[in-house]
């Protein structure tokens, strides 16, 4: 899996595999690319939490890998 961070307007990408994990900065926007079937935790603040839709393509690693509008 791909967590691809927002960090000063240029884009800092986390790779992770089996039992590995990452903590995101409070207030950076990030988003998860998941490549076949993956679990994850996640928590999220509720408080000041802000989305925003994504703008930019996929990571390359990630191609052919469906989105998750084309998934089954």
């Amino acid at each position: 899996m791909t967590v691809t961070r927002d960090v000063d307007g240029l884009p800092d990408r986390v790779l992770l595999g089996p039992g590995e994990a990452t903590i995101n900065p409070a207030g950076v926007w990030h988003v998860v690319d998941m490549e076949g079937p993956t679990s994850i935790l996640a928590i999220t603040a509720t408080l000041g939490t802000d989305h925003r839709p994504r703008t930019d393509t996929r990571p390359t690693e990630c191609v052919g890998t469906p989105s998750p509008e084309e998934a089954p």
